[in-house]
């Protein structure tokens, strides 16, 4: 059996999730999210849309339970847990209260993923219920966490994944023509995607007219396309379980006036979001620099491991729930790269409890001001005039460090 991943791998994200566990209290956890399930065990069929339960405590063997006919496919997949498998006539909850009181859970604090479109609320209460003293608390995204950082096996799939997703949107694309049907198109669309190594996708893909654009989830249903038409396409190649979205619209015939200039703003876009991660390091070697100028950083112990910028993926939602614009965006990362020549100091403080943290002003004599350098206060075009810049910083603060909770913005 061809597994998706090394049990080193699987053992790695069991000790982050055990290591998750102990900072938020708990004893073990009630896994019922089929991702996160995955995730850890590496059991991919179809069988999820029948409850699954995975009970993973702080020490010892994970237990699976699951409907009883799934068995030989677990055997074949799943070398890290032990089966407990039902009768359709019987009851999931009774079986996963077995499973734990076996791992020596009772009474003991645990939490359930209660945020699964395959839980019902019925099993849950009973598992809560029927759990004898413990104490429960909603466990999900605990995991979810834990995956927002892909190993190099994980990138490795999304990849491939979007070569198929690449693959199978040409098909589409070629198929599409006057006299064409929906059909037609799906059928093009999955040859070229599977021939390119995609498994099964997780939704659509999704085809359709425009004059149906707003039925967000149709997909093909027999209709024939003519020209003017223009075609809506949404696909995802996967490849084992990692998913590479694609989206596309096609026009049979002839494209409207504008869309040429649509295209191009859609290509500036795509190369700015590629061009991101470097900009980001140089952001952080920019605004390391820039603390480093500051008299008052020595008693921080600020070191440049220490300098944590946002993910790339989140990058441009840091940006918008802050409110920066893009030449206030771009002028202060050009400052941080060096690109402009900055005489103010700015020293780096803790902001909030999310770990959000900001520069913060001082004047020559080291005072801390109110907003940027007085000497730049009538200079609107001042790169960091009412820049508001979101940065994972986790400087060390001594006892001697000015105000470790203040609170300025630039």
């Amino acid at each position: 059996m061809n597994r998706p991943f090394p049990n080193a791998e699987l053992d790695a994200r069991r000790a982050r999730l055990r290591a998750r566990l102990v900072e938020a209290g708990l004893d073990g956890i009630v896994v019922s999210q089929p991702e996160n399930i995955y995730y850890l065990t590496g059991l991919d069929h179809w069988g999820y849309f029948a409850c699954h339960l995975l009970i993973v405590p702080l020490d010892g063997e994970m237990v699976l339970v699951a409907r009883a006919m799934e068995g030989v496919t677990i055997a074949n997949q799943v070398q890290n847990a032990r089966f407990l498998g039902h009768a359709d006539y019987e009851d999931v909850a009774d079986f996963a209260l077995r499973a734990i009181g076996e791992a020596g859970l009772t009474g003991c604090r645990l939490g359930l993923e209660m945020r699964s479109l395959f839980l019902t609320p019925r099993v849950a209460d009973a598992i809560r219920s029927g759990a004898t003293g413990c104490q429960w608390s909603d466990g999900s995204g605990i995991i979810d966490v834990l995956r927002l950082i892909k190993s190099p096996l994980e990138m490795e799939y999304t990849r491939q994944a979007a070569a198929a997703a690449d693959a199978g949107t040409l098909a589409a694309i070629e198929a599409i023509r006057d006299g064409a049907t929906d059909n037609d198109v799906a059928a093009a669309c999955h040859a070229g995607m599977i021939s390119a190594g995609s498994e099964y996708p997780g939704f659509g893909p999704f085809i359709r007219p425009t004059r149906r654009l707003g039925e967000e989830h149709t997909t093909w249903c027999g209709d024939r396309f003519g020209r003017g038409d223009a075609v809506f396409l949404e696909l995802a190649g996967a490849v084992r379980k990692y998913q590479a979205p694609m989206g596309r619209l096609v026009y049979v015939g002839e494209a409207p006036a504008g869309a040429d200039a649509s295209v191009e703003l859609a290509i500036r876009g795509m190369e700015a979001i590629r061009a991101a991660p470097e900009a980001r390091r140089a952001c952080r070697r920019g605004l390391f620099r820039l603390a480093r100028r500051c008299r008052l950083c020595r008693p921080c112990r600020l070191s440049q491991a220490s300098l944590r910028l946002p993910r790339v993926d989140r990058f441009p939602a840091y940006l918008d729930r802050r409110i920066v614009g893009d030449r206030a965006r771009s002028e202060l990362a050009a400052t941080a790269s060096g690109r402009h020549d900055v005489s103010c100091a700015f020293m780096v403080h803790q902001y909030g409890a999310r770990g959000l943290l900001h520069l913060q002003h001082r004047d020559a004599d080291g005072n801390r001001c109110r907003g940027p350098d007085p000497s730049h206060a009538r200079d609107a075009d001042h790169p960091l005039k009412a820049a508001r810049f979101p940065l994972v910083l986790r400087p060390e603060l001594s006892e001697d460090s000015p105000d470790k909770t203040s609170r300025g913005r630039l």
